[in-house]
């Protein structure tokens, strides 16, 4: 699914503020307000926003910034990154090629870090792991480029297919979903109405 210039320039002004009021984002990208409102909810529903939230400068808290690498076994992988992420300490996690993790570890002492690693080595299918102190940051959390040929992987609300041009759309309840033909949508809808009856919602 192609993002259009509109959808673009939210993303690249957010990115540099995600405090910009609607009307600010209007006049700049030269559209009405409730346009603005309509395209950030549907990128929102869609989960290419994910949230808003502040950048904190880590060095002026006193916090000790790693870098963990592990290799893990393939079977193993899910539930290792399930644990990994309920460290309140690991700040982000990535899945590399070859079943091995990379996470970022903030810590406010630095021998907090042997209280991490002495988890990581006992949990079943962790094959090894490395850490790397962080001296100096550059830059964090810098903002995607984007550019006029933009545009998303969707996968179908019911049958999980990749969606290939253009989705349908369906709102209900307010939140727009996605559906790859009017088949899947049409079933979606029936097993949408079904649950949302069962549930009183």
């Amino acid at each position: 699914m192609e993002l259009n210039d509109i959808e673009v320039g939210i993303l690249k002004a957010l990115q540099e503020d995600s405090r910009r009021s609607m009307r600010s984002l209007a006049e700049e990208l030269n559209v009405s307000t409730p346009t603005i409102s309509t395209k950030i909810k549907e990128l929102e529903d869609m989960g290419l926003i994910r949230g808003y939230g502040a950048r904190l400068n880590l060095d002026m808290l006193g916090l000790h910034t790693f870098v963990l690498n592990m290799d893990t076994r393939p079977d193993k992988l899910d539930t290792i990154s399930e644990d990994i992420l309920n460290m309140p300490e690991v700040r982000t996690l990535y899945e590399l090629d070859g079943g091995s993790l990379m996470a970022i570890v903030s810590v406010d002492e630095v021998r907090s870090l042997d209280g991490i690693l002495k988890e990581l080595k006992g949990m079943e299918g962790m094959l090894g792991f490395d850490s790397s102190r962080v001296t100096r940051t550059y830059r964090e959390s810098g903002p995607l480029l984007l550019d006029g040929n933009a545009a998303l992987d969707l996968d179908c609300y019911y049958c999980k297919a990749h969606i290939e041009g253009k989705p349908v759309k369906m709102e209900l309840d307010d939140r727009k979903h996605y559906l790859c033909c009017e088949t899947c949508a049409k079933e979606y809808r029936g097993k949408y109405m079904e649950l949302k009856e069962g549930s009183d919602i």
